[in-house]
C-alpha cells in the first residue's frame, strides 16, 4: 500500500508538470510589476445608446469589480465571460476608487469595471450576479517605471430605459456543478418570474418552464470534458427576457476515475477522499489561465505535493 501511493504520487506530479507546466512556461516568465490604478468613472460615453451613471447612481452601487484584460477583449456585461482571458481581477472599494494589481509590463492591456448593487465577496462572484453597470478603460502599458496609473472609465447601465427596468427580471445561479461522473448533472438556479427556458452552448435540458424561486433542471447526456459555454434565459408570458445567465464552468469526469484534482484553491481530491497536502508550492495560473488553478515548484525538495 505504501509503495502504491508512492506511485501514486510521483504519477500526480509528472503528469501536472506535462499538462500544467509547459504550457504556463511563457505566461509565468512575462514580467510583471504591482501598481495602483485609480478610476475616474465619470469620464462620459461616447455611444449615444449607452446612459451614463450620475454620482448619485453610483453611491448605490457597493460592490466594484475591477478586471484586466489583454487591450483586444470586447466589453460585454457578462463579468464570467472574461474568467479566463483576465490577467488580474480584484475588488475595488467604492469609497478610494483604486485598486493595487500585479499586471504584464510592456503589454497592451484595458480595465473593464463592473458594478454591484449588492455587498458581495470575490468569492461570491464566481457565482453570476446582476450586474447594475459596467465600463472599460482605454487601452495603456505600463513598464518598469510605473508605480500608478489613473484610468478613465466609461460607464453604462445594464437597464436602456425606464420601460426595460419595469419589465427586467433576472435569473442566478444557486447549486454550480460540482465535477461528477455523472453525464446527466443536476443544475440549480433562481428565477424571479415564471416562464419558458432557453438553453445555450453545449447543454440543454427537457424541462422547458422556470417557475418563481429556485428550479432544478437535469441536463442532457454530456460527453467528459470540460463545459464553459453553458447558458440559460428565460422569456415571460409578455416576450420580456431575463439576463443571460452563464453555468459556472463545470467537468464531466470518465467512468472509473478514483481521485480528481482541479487545483481550485487547493489540492484536495473532489470525488474522494486523496486530499494533498501542499509543501512549500504556491498556487498560479493554470494553462488555460485561470487564476489559482495551478502550482507553481521551485526547484527545492521542500515544495512539493503529498498524496
Amino acid at each position: 500500500m505504501y509503495i502504491f501511493f508512492k506511485k501514486f504520487h510521483l504519477l500526480v506530479l509528472l503528469l501536472f508538470f506535462y499538462f500544467s507546466g509547459c504550457k504556463d512556461l511563457d505566461q509565468e516568465i512575462q514580467d510583471k510589476r504591482t501598481v495602483v490604478l485609480n478610476m475616474d468613472f465619470q469620464k462620459r460615453s461616447s455611444s449615444r445608446n449607452s446612459p451614463n451613471i450620475s454620482s448619485s447612481e453610483l453611491n448605490q452601487y457597493n460592490t466594484h469589480l475591477i478586471v484586466a484584460v489583454p487591450s483586444s477583449e470586447q466589453l460585454n456585461s457578462n463579468y464570467l465571460s472574461y474568467y479566463y482571458s483576465a490577467f488580474y481581477a480584484d475588488l475595488m472599494s467604492p469609497q478610494d476608487r483604486r485598486v493595487s494589481m500585479e499586471i504584464p509590463m510592456n503589454t497592451d492591456l484595458k480595465v473593464f469595471a463592473f458594478l454591484f448593487r449588492g455587498n458581495y465577496s470575490l468569492n461570491d462572484l464566481y457565482l453570476f450576479r446582476e450586474v447594475g453597470a459596467y465600463g472599460q478603460s482605454g487601452s495603456f502599458r505600463i513598464n518598469n517605471q510605473t508605480n500608478n496609473i489613473s484610468l478613465g472609465i466609461s460607464l453604462q447601465s445594464t437597464n436602456n430605459s425606464s420601460t426595460a427596468a419595469t419589465n427586467a427580471y433576472s435569473i442566478e445561479e444557486v447549486t454550480p456543478i460540482s465535477p461528477t461522473t455523472d453525464s446527466t448533472p443536476e443544475y440549480t438556479f433562481s428565477s424571479t418570474k415564471t416562464g419558458n427556458i432557453s438553453y445555450g452552448g453545449s447543454c440543454s435540458s427537457p424541462t422547458e418552464k422556470a417557475i418563481e424561486g429556485n428550479n432544478s433542471i437535469t441536463l442532457n447526456s454530456l460527453n467528459s470534458g470540460n463545459y464553459s459555454d453553458c447558458t440559460i434565459k428565460i422569456t415571460d408570458s409578455a416576450g420580456n427576457e431575463s439576463n443571460t445567465l452563464t453555468i459556472t464552468r463545470f467537468t464531466i469526469l470518465p467512468n472509473g476515475l478514483i481521485a480528481y484534482y482541479s487545483f481550485d484553491g487547493n489540492a484536495n481530491d473532489k470525488i474522494g477522499s486523496f486530499n494533498g497536502n501542499v509543501q512549500g508550492a504556491t498556487l498560479t495560473k493554470g494553462r488555460d489561465n485561470r487564476i489559482n488553478s495551478a502550482y507553481a515548484f521551485e526547484s527545492t525538495s521542500e515544495n512539493y505535493i503529498e498524496f
